[in-house]
């Protein structure tokens, strides 16, 4: 999240697997982090809160990624990790909710931010291209509960 220190953001996408997030500066650039699953394990942009903080055009002056903190064991003996990320501005902190279910927690969870070529695979800057033909969601409030369908 690092590269999104000092930029202002004007709009967040989130793709329809919850995996991925196009976050749309005022220059206007977009960043593109996702998640990395592995072969075992699931990770997922699970909620978001204080998101108008974020939207009101203001810089990121914070940003703060939390480590993983274990929840419990399903039936399965699938595990559930969540991490947090912050990112404050002089609006406010909106916190995103980042959640990883796998193998006993044996799978860890991770996000990276995608290069330029990686994100044009998903994220197109032509007149022609609309977020939400490609199975994006343009977020304009909080989410909370969502599953790793994006359903609530």
């Amino acid at each position: 999240m690092v590269y999104l220190m000092g930029n202002s953001i004007s709009k967040v996408w989130v793709s329809k697997d919850r995996r991925a997030l196009a976050f749309v500066t005022k220059q206007p650039w977009t960043i593109v982090y996702e998640t990395v699953n592995d072969c075992c394990n699931d990770v997922w942009f699970a909620a978001v809160t204080g998101l108008t903080s974020l939207l009101k055009g203001k810089e990121i002056i914070r940003v703060v990624a939390d480590t993983w903190v274990k929840q419990g064991l399903d039936d399965m003996g699938q595990g559930t990790t969540v991490a947090w990320w912050s990112l404050t501005t002089e609006k406010g902190v909106c916190q995103w909710e980042i959640r990883n279910c796998g193998n006993e927690w044996y799978y860890g969870g991770k996000i990276r931010k995608m290069d330029d070529n990686e994100a044009a695979k998903w994220w197109r800057h032509d007149s022609k291209f609309k977020p939400e033909k490609d199975g994006w969601t343009k977020l304009t409030q909080d989410f909370i509960g969502y599953d790793r369908s994006g359903e609530d």
